[in-house]
């Protein structure tokens, strides 16, 4: 579906499918992806897109504004990502892994 670089598909989350079922076709062992673009709208600050390998399409999740202070997000990956503007990595097994 790509064509000099651009995909003719309009959305990001079926963009964001077809990404990371390239990247399991290409041989590479992944199990879920997840891609964040944020908006300028007043109400979502952001749209997620969380995809499992075996699901199909990924499925979008709102993000609202604030959720910078809730607990759950100021101690994750992607709130680390967003305020160092680093690449973050951690094993999955690793659960006492503090950012």
């Amino acid at each position: 579906m790509l064509q000099d670089g651009r995909s003719k598909l309009g959305r990001a989350r079926e963009w964001g499918s077809e990404m990371c079922e390239r990247i399991v076709g290409a041989g590479i062992p992944i199990v879920r992806g997840f891609c964040y673009v944020g908006t300028l709208h007043p109400q979502v600050a952001a749209s997620g897109y969380t995809w499992k390998r075996g699901e199909g399409k990924a499925t979008r999740v709102p993000v609202e504004h604030g959720i910078e202070a809730l607990v759950g997000f100021a101690g994750s990956p992607l709130a680390v990502a967003l305020q160092t503007r680093q690449l973050v990595r951690r094993r999955l097994e690793d659960t006492a892994a503090s950012f």
